[in-house]
């Protein structure tokens, strides 16, 4: 259930992405708003599916225990020795009975960051570049590019700017949490049991 959630709010996010592509280069005079706007619904998707994904990898980490440890082993002809048999079912009474995320919510926005939005980013900033540079007509020097109008009184400099920066800074936190590597189920086969103490991460 959890993973259709999440495959639920990629596609909203991926449905977003191609109507504002349509509607920008159909609607000229407002396409580089709609894009903008877009690109803020966009982030938006990735905050809720960066705390689906949180609830995703809890579930899937209990269903990974039990079929490690449970299916497995009645399949296996040698059963887990009596120790390790004790261990994993204390942990999975221990996650009923106080739920916890097994990763942070820095590490679900960071996975599904990488995994799906850093494209659909992409995209409409490329778009977004070639909506501004073709209309109201093709220009041929970077000089015009910046004199346009964006909104108003804003110019298409200061947007770019603000676009750049905010995309740096959602690219910079995607590289940074690579490294975290808390999250289990069926993520990564190495960890088949949570730690000893399993709590809340914020």
């Amino acid at each position: 259930m959890w993973r259709a959630r999440l495959d639920s709010t990629t596609n909203w996010a991926v449905v977003c992405t191609a109507a504002a592509l349509t509607v920008s280069f159909s609607e000229p005079p407002a396409g580089p708003l709609i894009l903008a706007m877009t690109t803020l619904i966009i982030t938006l998707f990735l905050w809720m599916e960066g705390r689906r994904y949180r609830y995703f990898e809890l579930w899937s980490h209990r269903v990974r225990l039990i079929e490690a440890h449970y299916f497995a082993a009645t399949i296996e002809a040698e059963g887990e020795e009596n120790g390790e048999r004790e261990r994993w079912r204390r942990s999975l009474a221990r996650s009923l009975k106080n739920p916890a995320f097994p990763i942070s919510k820095r590490e679900a926005l960071g996975r599904r960051y990488r995994s799906v939005y850093i494209w659909l980013q992409l995209i409409l900033s490329m778009t977004w570049m070639a909506h501004v540079w073709q209309f109201p007509h093709p220009i041929n020097q970077w000089s015009e590019f910046w004199s346009r109008s964006f909104l108003g009184e804003i110019s298409v400099a200061w947007a770019f700017v603000v676009g750049v920066l905010f995309q740096a800074t959602l690219f910079v936190f995607g590289v940074a949490t690579m490294k975290l590597k808390e999250a289990q189920g069926e993520v990564f086969q190495k960890a088949l049991a949570p730690p000893a103490d399993l709590e809340v991460r914020s």
